[in-house]
């Protein structure tokens, strides 16, 4: 998981500055691993990096709190006339933004699949996509 994460963070151009991992809770069917991520770079690469992270299905930001900070740095970003914003507008080559630090708290929840299968009954007979 945390490979995947420095995979993302190297895709999306972006500067993983920290990853702080509090100790594990476990129950019977799940571990839970309270996480502090901290990451900076523009607004663009910081988008990208939390929606790949996010598309991989490992991480819900539903649940977490995010806080974002400008920093009075400007970026100029790389290849930025092929990025849209919500308008649907497109950006020139000129446009520099502000570099942004965002610290991510939330928790990492493993599920053990094991421990999952043997509260298997008729009703419950399939656990894929656990």
């Amino acid at each position: 998981f945390l490979r995947e994460l420095e995979v993302h963070a190297s895709e999306a151009d972006i500067q993983l500055d920290s990853i702080r991992i509090d100790s594990i809770s476990s129950l019977d069917l799940w571990s839970k691993i309270p996480l502090d991520l901290n990451i900076g770079g523009p607004y663009f690469q910081v988008f990208d990096f939390l929606a790949r992270v996010q598309k991989d299905g490992k991480m819900d930001f539903s649940n977490g709190v995010l806080q974002v900070t400008a920093e009075s740095k400007t970026v100029r970003v790389a290849n930025l006339n092929k990025l849209v914003d919500q308008q649907r507008t497109k950006y020139t080559q000129d446009k520099t933004f502000p570099n942004l630090r965002v610290n991510l708290n939330g928790e990492i929840i493993i599920i053990d699949k094991n421990h999952l299968l043997k509260y298997r009954t008729d009703a419950l007979s399939d656990c894929s996509g656990v």
